[in-house]
């Protein structure tokens, strides 16, 4: 039976006053019935509810024109009055508020006793709004903050949540004005909660972003980047341009400050691409302006002038844009960052020129913080025109204003160049003062990131690890003038700060995620995304990619690789273990010269700055700081001398000469069995033991001591003391070599980087090692059967080294292909069997590695360039055996060019033989190297050279020695015969008397 009409409009207005969450399944159909005026308003309060705007939108207009039959005029004022907060919810206050006034009038033809005054009420927030909003744009902060807190208190007593996002929000923006910092990070947080619980994608987009600006403020850079990601997305979701266009903006910010430049290209051209559609001309001065600072980050650290060009080219643009909107701020800010560039390239007159435009202009708006970044920037300009007191006090001026509002984006740098100028009128302790106080900041600032190769960019692309050098280097000076103070003490703990810190920490990290695991959830998701990951790439092997196919895959692997990150993000910030965690302090002198090995070595750690370097011996007993010469003479050097000893056919090593010399010779006592090298900059390319301590033609320095390499000596004795609490073993080796290419594999002659493929992160095709096999099988046999594992190809398979007890090998072997990406660390890879396995795609990234468990004392990556990566400044080379380290390994033998196949294969094999025979890591090394130098044929050092060990190379992992069985001896001999055989080839090679096609290079 039919209910009366007076029960069904009231069904209907309880329906649309009370918001149901009732969802529909489909629209219903558009009849003029009470049954189809009811479906109409659930389905419009379903997508309200929902945060479906636009589509409530429509449906309630439909509501409204089938609400004009006589009797529902109360579902046609409910359904207006919904319209002015949807209205108000996506932005459109104009048509919210002609929304409300529509209510308003229609209040009185409502049933409801109280429509008029809810109407009244809606509609006096809305003007509200509108006047704090004129107050905010017209600079009268204090009438916008008055009137937005009224609203605040209006929607609170109205109960109308909508309107509290909105006022909230808005009064944290006059927070911001007035640097009331925290106050605008709560207004948002209390924002974002409401936001949530309304689920207003929107709103809660441009709360999120707001957060991530307060902590790009307060210099937490991580916290910041999770916001503005998670912004991103929503605003993605919601296709809202604006929001989109403001998160990729803020997200390119912190890949700056993060020293990732190739990613905040990529942000920032995004956002360029959104603001030249919006056509907000403001904006678009912001954007160039942004752009401009990459490259000019960029050139500083590539120290490449057409970066610097491409910098002055968009400032210059941005200027003309922000001239153009009448924004004086952006004005004051492309001025100043136009002057950095000049500054740079030395045209210090035009520099100051147009600092102190954009100073007059700042003065004028008090623009604080802007005041402290011109003061810094007219400081260096002074510095370099020879005004040093000048410079002094604008340094100091730009530290005042700083400390205002603790920035310290401007603090550190202003510390660094008062030290700098402090240092020129010769007052050392001041000077030394200032750049502790700078470090100390970067340091704080440094402290907030959680993830390792974050920490690393951070400081290694900047000119952050300048307060480091320049204060290793005072120290050094006042140490050689007083070296009975105690300057060589704090420049050695200096040096250690400034080394592989996020190496450091990562090692710490490493311990931590052994015993506290991310949740099952997180766990899954991760292993959800490495599913995805691994079929990204199996795609890109498909013989047949066009370019439009291949970047729509890198595109995918890029977001996989965001989200990938982000998970370690929330993992690490939900997770106690890793909250609570104390990175371990860096060793003082006393503590490294505690658990140095042994008398007779001799540490060599290397500080390589702008302006001065210097080089540190420590013995046991000792310590000697010697200074060397510039960061260009060295870099030249190095670069000539390694193209000397990978080239077959060179024999003049004269750079190696000069860099003995001047590297080592001073450094070295008298006797020394050992040298454990702590490289720096560039000197992280050059292979040691290949320096010419003479003229004799076989004087390498390998000939007078063993060489290994640590990126400090904190690392190494973190690296110790894991080992100590670790050293059982069931088993000797896992060896894994000579993997199937299948399809993949190369085809002679192939020209396998077309247009398609060159973007992609790996050639497609992979020559077959023809000596791998053999080394791994040589090597094998070297032990007993029941104590190895030997993985040979079809079975040398990604899924099968994932699988293996890995904690239980001693000694784990790969001999396969090597792909290093230096600009994505993390897809550098081991490219093992390449089948059809669905879940793996045979390359074992450097991200996965990260996550195997494994307890080596030693890992041997048989590859090419393995030793290769993404290089920072202060942190070294980051990967692959940063990653095993990372896994559990203490010492890790790799490549540093394309080794010759059947060059590594001998090598390889001399190697473990005298491993077995009771010898040290390094010694083992050292003496299979002899031998190639020892022969006739073999002797260059592109045969010998390539392979470095790294880590804790004093191990002696087979101490007790056995007898020479028939085994060794077999193997003598076969080595003897292979260096013979070997060297005719590179004979034939040589005098090129017979066509010859080297051996395919370990890639």
């Amino acid at each position: 039976m039919p209910k009366p009409r007076f029960q069904q409009a009231a069904v209907l207005i309880y329906l649309a006053w009370l918001f149901p969450f009732t969802a529909v399944a489909a629209a219903p159909r558009p009849d003029n019935s009470d049954s189809g005026l009811l479906s109409r308003v659930q389905h419009a309060e379903s997508m309200k509810s929902g945060g479906f705007y636009q589509e409530a939108i429509s449906a309630f207009k439909e509501v409204i024109e089938l609400a004009r039959r006589p009797g529902n005029k109360d579902v046609a004022w409910s359904a207006r009055f919904s319209l002015g907060f949807l209205y108000w919810n996506i932005g459109q206050i104009d048509d919210s508020e002609t929304l409300f006034q529509a209510a308003f009038e229609a209040a009185a033809d409502s049933m409801r006793s109280d429509a008029f005054e809810i109407s009244r009420d809606a509609l006096m927030t809305v003007r509200t709004y509108q006047q704090a909003r004129t107050d905010y744009n017209r600079d009268d902060l204090a009438a916008a903050r008055t009137g937005f807190k009224e609203g605040i208190r209006m929607a609170e007593a109205l109960n109308f949540p909508e309107f509290q996002v909105k006022f909230l929000r808005q009064l944290g923006m006059v927070s911001w004005a007035e640097s009331r910092y925290p106050e605008f990070h709560d207004l948002n947080q209390r924002a974002l909660a409401v936001a949530r619980a309304l689920n207003h994608n929107l709103e809660i987009s441009r709360c999120l972003n707001n957060i991530g600006l307060y902590f790009w403020k307060i210099d937490e850079y991580e916290q910041a980047l999770a916001a503005y990601e998670e912004s991103l997305r929503l605003a993605q979701d919601t296709s809202n341009m604006r929001t989109e266009a403001d998160g990729l903006h803020n997200i390119s910010m912190i890949y700056i400050e993060l020293g990732y430049f190739d990613r905040a290209i990529d942000y920032a051209t995004r956002s360029l691409e959104l603001e030249i559609a919006l056509g907000n001309t403001g904006n678009l001065a912001i954007e160039y302006s942004n752009i401009g600072t990459i490259y000019r980050r960029l050139s500083q650290w590539t120290e490449n002038p057409d970066d610097s060009d491409k910098a002055l080219a968009y400032f210059a643009k941005g200027l003309d844009f922000a001239r153009a909107s009448g924004s004086q701020i952006q004005e004051t800010i492309l001025l100043n960052n136009i002057a950095t560039v000049l500054s740079d390239l030395k045209k210090f007159g035009e520099a100051k020129a147009r600092l102190l435009e954009a100073l007059a202009i700042a003065e004028e708006l008090r623009d604080r913080e802007n005041l402290g970044t011109i003061h810094t920037n007219l400081g260096i300009v002074h510095y370099h025109l020879g005004r040093l007191e000048e410079s002094t006090r604008f340094y100091q001026k730009a530290i005042d204003i700083a400390l205002e509002f603790q920035s310290g984006k401007i603090l550190w740098e202003a510390y660094l160049e008062l030290g700098n100028a402090l240092a020129g009128q010769d007052k050392f302790e001041e000077a030394a003062e200032n750049y502790r106080r700078s470090i100390a900041v970067i340091e704080d600032i440094r402290s907030s990131i959680n993830i390792e190769e974050h920490k690393a960019g951070f400081i290694g692309t900047d000119k952050r690890l300048d307060a480091y050098h320049r204060l290793i280097a005072l120290l050094a000076r006042l140490h050689n003038t007083h070296p009975n103070g105690t300057h060589a003490g704090e420049a050695f703990q200096i040096l250690e700060r400034a080394k592989a810190r996020a190496f450091l920490d990562s090692l710490e990290v490493s311990d931590v995620t052994l015993s506290h695991g991310p949740s099952i959830q997180q766990a899954n998701r991760e292993k959800e995304l490495a599913r995805e990951i691994s079929a990204v790439y199996t795609a890109m092997l498909a013989p047949e990619l066009s370019w439009e196919h291949s970047q729509q895959l890198i595109n995918r692997l890029d977001e996989l690789e965001d989200d990938l990150k982000a998970l370690m993000r929330e993992i690490r910030e939900q997770n106690p273990a890793y909250a609570d965690l104390k990175y371990p302090k860096t060793l003082t002198i006393k503590e490294a010269r505690r658990f140095l090995p042994r008398r007779n070595t001799v540490y060599l750690s290397f500080s390589i700055g702008r302006e001065e370097s210097w080089a540190f011996a420590l013995g046991p007993s000792s310590l000697k700081i010697y200074p060397l010469p510039s960061r260009q003479v060295l870099q030249n050097l190095v670069f000539e001398h390694r193209k000397a000893v990978s080239d077959r056919d060179n024999r003049d090593f004269s750079a190696g000469a000069r860099l003995y010399r001047e590297l080592v010779e001073p450094g070295l006592p008298a006797g020394v069995a050992n040298i454990v090298v702590v490289p720096d900059d560039v000197l992280h390319l050059l292979p040691f033991e290949t320096l010419r301590t003479g003229d004799n033609p076989e004087a390498w320095l390998i000939e007078k001591a063993a060489v290994s390499y640590v990126p400090s000596l904190s690392v190494l004795h973190q690296i110790r003391e894991r080992r100590r609490a670790n050293s059982r073993f069931n088993k000797d080796l896992l060896a894994v070599g000579d993997p199937d290419y299948g399809e993949n594999s190369e085809v002679e002659d192939s020209d396998i980087l077309d247009d398609a493929r060159a973007i992609l992160p790996f050639p497609s095709s992979f020559a077959r090692l023809r000596y791998s096999r053999r080394e791994t099988e040589r090597i094998s046999a070297l032990f007993r059967p029941d104590r190895t594992d030997t993985v040979l190809g079809p079975d040398a398979t990604e899924s099968a080294v994932k699988s293996a007890p890995l904690s239980e090998y001693r000694i784990i072997h790969f001999a396969a292909h090597g792909v290093i990406d230096d600009k994505k660390p993390g897809r550098s890879s081991i490219i093992l069997t390449i089948n059809d396995d669905a879940s793996e795609d045979g390359f074992l990234q450097m991200r996965e590695i990260f996550n195997l468990r494994m307890n080596a004392e030693l890992v041997v990556l048989s590859a090419c360039k393995t030793g290769l990566g993404r290089f920072i400044r202060g942190e070294g080379i980051e990967g692959l055996a940063r990653a095993f380290f990372y896994s559990g390994a203490s010492s890790v033998v790799m490549s540093l060019w394309a080794v010759n196949d059947e060059a590594t294969s001998l090598l390889m094999e001399r190697f473990y033989l005298h491993l077995r025979s009771s010898r040290t890591l390094a010694g083992a090394l050292r003496t299979a190297k002899l031998e190639m130098i020892r022969s006739e044929t073999a002797n260059h050092p592109y045969y010998w050279a390539g392979f470095i060990l790294t880590g804790k190379s004093d191990t002696t992992p087979f101490a007790n020695p056995w007898r020479l069985s028939a085994v060794i001896l077999v193997s003598l001999l076969a080595g003897v015969i292979a260096l013979v055989v070997l060297g005719k080839r590179a004979r034939r090679h040589t005098l090129r008397t017979v066509p010859h096609r080297p051996s395919a290079p370990h890639t």
